[in-house]
């Protein structure tokens, strides 16, 4: 779990000192620039989309920051609280690991995240991808993140609403979108892992 957290953190700080025009970070076309008042692009200022919702690099870094701090000790906001659960008793649409809910103390966001003995277990790079869609589900859920993506939320949200109260999968769009954002924060962490000297 710990090497988990550390690479993320050395992304973001990476992606803080990026200074160039960065590639695609999904299956979609190359995202555009604006220019940075020097002329050259600004990397932060890459646009990006999730289901025709624009949002920037920055953006993405922002709830990537909070992600990651889901997982580390108690102390960090948001933070969570990991309960380990039996196969039998999650839900079959998040069978290894699902956000619950989360609730305010102190005035800090407490994230609930049921996840399976098996999974907890397991660690490792294959617990990347739905560690983070997990918790972006919950840093968003907790209003967390820029506006721009708490739009892309609240519209995936009322897709989720609009399935009615008996869908087999109460999360199925806010998942999907969540899933996608993880991608692009992994890709991104991919490539500044090759851009990076060491």
């Amino acid at each position: 779990m710990h090497r988990i957290l550390r690479a993320l953190v050395r992304a973001v700080i990476a992606m803080a000192l990026l200074a160039q025009p960065i590639g695609s970070l999904a299956d979609t076309p190359a995202p555009t620039a604006t220019p940075s008042p020097s002329g050259t692009p600004n990397a932060l200022d890459t646009a990006l989309d999730v289901d025709g919702m624009p949002f920037t690099v920055r953006d993405l870094i922002h709830l990537m920051s909070y992600a990651v701090l889901v997982y580390t000790p108690a102390g960090a906001h948001p933070s969570s609280v990991l309960v380990t659960k039996a196969q039998s008793d999650m839900p079959a649409y998040d069978p290894d690991i699902h956000y619950v809910s989360y609730a305010m103390q102190n005035g800090q966001a407490v994230l609930t995240i049921w996840q399976t003995e098996r999974f907890a277990r397991a660690g490792g790079s294959t617990s990347i991808q739905p560690m983070m869609s997990t918790a972006i589900l919950g840093v968003l859920d907790a209003g967390l993140a820029p506006p721009s993506l708490q739009a892309l939320y609240k519209k995936e949200q009322d897709a989720d609403v609009a399935l009615g109260p008996t869908a087999p999968n109460p999360i199925l769009h806010r998942r999907q979108m969540s899933d996608q954002l993880a991608t692009m924060i992994i890709n991104l962490m991919e490539m500044l892992r090759k851009k990076s000297p060491n």
